[in-house]
């Protein structure tokens, strides 16, 4: 089996110690916001062991699995310094996993439930303009649903955002700076 991730993100795969420390207690220094010792063991006991990664990409790579198919792979740093989204060139899907977040997570009822996820806002913000300058016709992220390109509804949804209505309200949220990783 190959495990692969992005290179800046290496330590955060390859190690559930220092996952939790850079990822989920990020502002526990700084602003005092940490988990309790049981959440942190569940969440650590919860990442698995530790994996050493065979191969790592750094944004910039492309996968050609056909001649007339190439997938992009685009840094695209917001909710770790490495995180990498995929672009497929052919169907014009970006696979943007957790790149774009907004400013707040939202829990079912509709309410704010988390606050920024992003790293740097400033990081983020050019992640949004480069997401937003591929214009893809899909968006696929890993928590949310899938948005159809501009005009289209929201599958699933009862209310019809449009990507480029989801992209300004991100980018208008996205205004506050956590701590930076490391």
């Amino acid at each position: 089996m190959s495990l692969a991730c992005p290179e800046r993100d290496r330590l955060l795969v390859e190690d559930p110690e220092g996952l939790h420390e850079r990822r989920y207690d990020r502002n526990a220094s700084d602003h005092g916001i940490a988990y309790d010792p049981a959440t942190r063991s569940f969440v650590i006991e919860g990442s698995g062991a530790a994996q050493p990664t065979d191969l790592t990409c750094a944004g910039g790579e492309t996968l050609r699995p056909a001649r007339d198919w190439v997938l992009e792979i685009h840094l695209t740093p917001g909710l770790t310094h490495g995180h990498l989204s995929v672009y497929d060139t052919k169907q014009r899907i970006l696979f943007a996993s957790d790149a774009l977040q907004g400013a707040q997570c939202f829990g079912i009822d509709g309410t704010p439930n988390l606050c920024p996820v992003f790293v740097a806002a400033d990081v983020y913000q050019m992640t949004l303009r480069a997401v937003a300058g591929l214009r893809p016709a899909i968006l696929c992220s890993a928590h949310w649903l899938v948005i159809l390109g501009t005009g289209h509804a929201v599958r699933g949804s009862g209310h019809a955002p449009t990507w480029r209505a989801g992209y300004h309200r991100c980018r208008l949220q996205a205004t506050a700076t956590p701590s930076p990783v490391g």
